[in-house]
């Protein structure tokens, strides 16, 4: 065999053919290089061992370093986010380098239609006024010359405020005590401001008519101590006296004051003018003179032993307001009305916290548009008849926004009903552009938020002292067992103070006459 090298090259001329075959050849390149055969193989097999080996430590020298760095970047970085997450970036530091231990603060869940987290069973109610809203986009009644409510969970009286344009005195000026003017310490009697509790829609007189305001304060108990030996049994139903029976109101509806939809029958005003509210309402026979009170239940129809507690064991000129969502919706407002109830309805609207609070499949929401939000109100409506109005139930976020809040008011004033406002928000937008054939009314106060008898007691002596003063006065309340116990004792005591108790309407119609 022939090997040629580089032929048809200039190696070629110069080695010509070299012949593998030849014997000599192997033992010649030995002896030129000093080795024998054996040797040759043995070096070879020899370097190739020691340069793997070299490899094997160079590989070795590289790899522990790069791990130990792995190893220390990790660390670094979770000793920074440790840092970051446990450190003292947020903690407050006193003096002497000491950090404050951290504390979180967690708010108790507002009661079923009742918007103030901040208030807490747990804890009594704010002692800073200064901590609530009290501008006049909350409390229209502010702009007017009249005696204006405590905020729901305050203790301070409501206006209690600096001269900064807020209706108030100046700051740091002492509070009269009831009765008694601001300038002389007379007893006087003030005129109540036209948006304070009800009536048409119109613009509050300036604060330089009238008497001063009279300031009023309430004063809320501390939360009682629980006791192994109650001192008496607690408060139920059954317990609760039956007042005297009451004329059945009118039978509803009335064919005039009905329009037959795919929503069912929706109340409207009649052709001569007659307004569902007027119709359906509760006759009031008390003296035009005497201040007057109006007491309003809501959620009811929800629970039954409640809702047939309120009907049967309350005075019939407590007002009852039925939760759209209430089973059996249209017999429970026959038997109320049959009692001789006024009956008002829940219309549930945004909260600040949705969709944590939920006002449900029939709330008024501001990610509708306004005739969705049209839609739901009429279905509402179309559930039952015999009705004056609806009372706001949440509505914190609602409320505030007058392009879905206003269509609402209009489509109210339209149909011949009452609004009545909760008074989360104040819903100054009232006093600023609602409908001029608008009957509304304002809550003062939610009588049983703190839900414990002395709390209870010193809201309805609240409310009692706030009627003297502006001639008129609202509360809500839930059919709780004790306050509805503490209520019958309070209404009972009315008569004596020479004040009224009236159903929701008969507020509306003394704002209509003045």
């Amino acid at each position: 065999m022939k090997l040629p090298f580089g032929r048809g090259t200039a190696g070629s001329d110069l080695f010509g053919d070299i012949d593998a075959e030849d014997e000599k050849l192997p033992s010649l390149i030995a002896s030129l290089l000093g080795l024998s055969d054996g040797d040759s193989a043995d070096d070879a097999t020899y370097d190739d061992e020691e340069e793997a080996e070299g490899r094997k430590q160079k590989t070795g020298r590289f790899s522990w370093p790069v791990i130990a760095g792995s190893l220390v970047g990790v660390g670094v970085v979770g000793g920074l986010v440790g840092y970051w997450a446990f450190g003292s970036g947020g903690e407050p530091v006193v003096e002497g380098g000491v950090r404050e231990a951290a504390v979180v603060e967690l708010a108790m869940p507002p009661r079923s239609g009742s918007e103030t987290p901040g208030t807490s069973l747990l804890a009594p109610p704010l002692a800073d006024p200064s901590s609530s809203d009290r501008s006049p986009s909350r409390r229209p009644w502010l702009t007017g010359g009249g005696a204006e409510p405590a905020p729901h969970g305050s203790n301070e009286p409501a206006s209690k405020q600096s001269a900064n344009g807020e209706g108030g005195a100046e700051k740091g000026a002492a509070a009269p005590k009831l009765g008694e003017s601001e300038d002389k310490g007379k007893a006087t009697e003030p005129k109540a401001p036209a948006g304070a509790v009800g009536g048409e829609a119109k613009p509050a007189p300036s604060s330089d008519r009238g008497a001063p305001p009279t300031r009023l304060a309430l004063v809320e108990p501390p939360i009682p101590v629980l006791s192994s030996e109650p001192e008496r049994e607690p408060p139920s139903y059954d317990h609760l006296p039956k007042p005297p029976k009451s004329e059945p109101l009118v039978p509803a509806p009335l064919a005039d004051l009905v329009n037959k939809t795919d929503r069912g029958l929706l109340p409207v005003v009649s052709g001569e003018g007659k307004q569902p509210w007027k119709a359906y309402a509760r006759p009031f026979s008390g003296s035009s003179r005497r201040p007057r009170v109006a007491i309003i239940i809501t959620e009811l129809g929800l629970q039954r032993e409640a809702t047939e507690a309120a009907i049967e064991r309350l005075p019939a000129d407590v007002t009852l307001s039925f939760s759209p969502y209430a089973d059996g919706l249209k017999r429970w407002i026959e038997r109320a009305r049959e009692r001789g109830h006024e009956v008002m309805l829940d219309m549930p609207m945004e909260p600040n916290n949705f969709p944590i609070q939920d006002p449900g499949s029939y709330g008024l929401l501001t990610v509708l548009s306004p005739q969705e939000n049209i839609e739901r109100l009429e279905t509402v409506l179309g559930r039952c008849t015999g009705y004056t109005g609806i009372v706001a139930y949440m509505g914190s976020r609602f409320l505030t926004k007058p392009t879905h809040f206003l269509p609402v008011l209009m489509a109210l004033a339209d149909r011949g009903l009452i609004y009545v406002d909760n008074g989360v928000t104040g819903s100054g937008v009232i006093v600023g552009g609602a409908p001029p054939n608008l009957n509304y009314a304002m809550v003062n106060l939610v009588i049983d938020e703190r839900p414990f008898a002395a709390a209870i007691n010193a809201r309805l002596d609240y409310l009692a002292n706030l009627a003297k003063t502006s001639k008129r006065a609202v509360g809500t309340a839930s059919a709780y067992p004790v306050t509805m116990d503490r209520m019958v004792v309070w209404i009972a005591s009315l008569e004596g103070k020479g004040i009224s108790i009236a159903p929701l309407s008969a507020l509306v119609q003394l704002g209509n006459d003045k």
